[in-house]
């Protein structure tokens, strides 16, 4: 699904479901794969990409570049992507950056809602390399809130050398993170990192509560639960009542529940 141009006040790209699709050919060897991809950008336009159904897709052939659930790409007045699945994909994703990102929040919104979305049963990359991000935004947002809550990324396996992040929100210090309730377990990689939430900067009033990170595996064991402030020290944050348990790994890498880079 492809949105390209100027939309008006409203672009929906709700309820579809994107199953059962087999791709076995050389054909997409070092291309890129999306599943939906917005694009154009209105800050006069509220995009909702919501209760879809993405799932059942297995890449058997020559190995992608880079592969996107859901990728957008362009700055709105707000974005809304909440309730979407995606279960059953297997994916050979190692030429190229080799990354694979379930949902890309690449545009400098304000009002962004991340909500109720999941893996539950099953996400595999097949092939060695590169990164795995269940939700990335490193845009310079200039104020608002990005909520991010209530979703469960489980059952996941990456082969080989690759890094996985269950949610990575790096903002700047003038919008607002809300990262609450959020389940992230099950999850299991070769000699790389894990790291279940990543953060930098927030401003007055961001919070990290509630979440869940459980059953991380590493064969290097550098693994994280939360990290906070990576590139750049919060305004004012608070990380609570948050639930770490069962990392594992046999490598004689670090292992954190909480690591705070900056701030105190």
């Amino acid at each position: 699904i492809f949105s390209q141009g100027t939309p008006g006040t409203a672009l929906n790209i709700n309820n579809n479901t994107v199953t059962s699709a087999t791709v076995s050919t050389t054909s997409y060897n070092a291309a890129s794969g999306f599943i939906i991809n917005a694009s154009g950008g209105n800050s006069g336009t509220a995009v909702s990409i919501s209760n879809n159904s993405l799932g059942g897709l297995s890449y058997t052939g020559g190995s992608i570049n880079t592969f996107y659930g859901i990728f957008n790409q362009s700055a709105w007045s707000s974005v809304t992507i909440d309730n979407n699945t995606f279960n059953n994909l297997s994916l050979n994703c190692g030429g190229g950056s080799a990354n694979i990102y379930l949902c890309y929040n690449n545009s400098a919104t304000n009002t962004i809602s991340f909500s109720g979305n999941s893996i539950t049963t099953g996400f595999a990359k097949t092939i060695t390399g590169g990164n795995m991000y269940c939700y990335l935004d490193v845009t310079s947002a200039t104020g608002g809130t990005a909520t991010i809550n209530n979703n469960n990324f489980s059952n996941i396996a990456l082969t080989g050398n690759t890094t996985f992040y269950g949610i990575e929100h790096e903002t700047g210090t003038v919008q607002v993170m809300s990262i609450t309730n959020n389940t992230i377990s099950t999850v299991s990689t070769g000699a790389s990192s894990m790291y279940g939430i990543y953060t930098s900067g927030g401003a007055a009033g961001s919070v990290i509560s509630g979440n869940t990170l459980s059953g991380f595996a590493s064969t290097t064991s550098a693994i994280t639960g939360i990290l906070i402030g990576i590139a750049g020290t919060p305004v004012s944050l608070s990380c609570y009542n948050n639930n770490i348990n069962g990392f594992s790994g046999t490598g004689s890498g670090s292992m954190y529940g909480i690591y705070s880079a900056a701030g105190s």
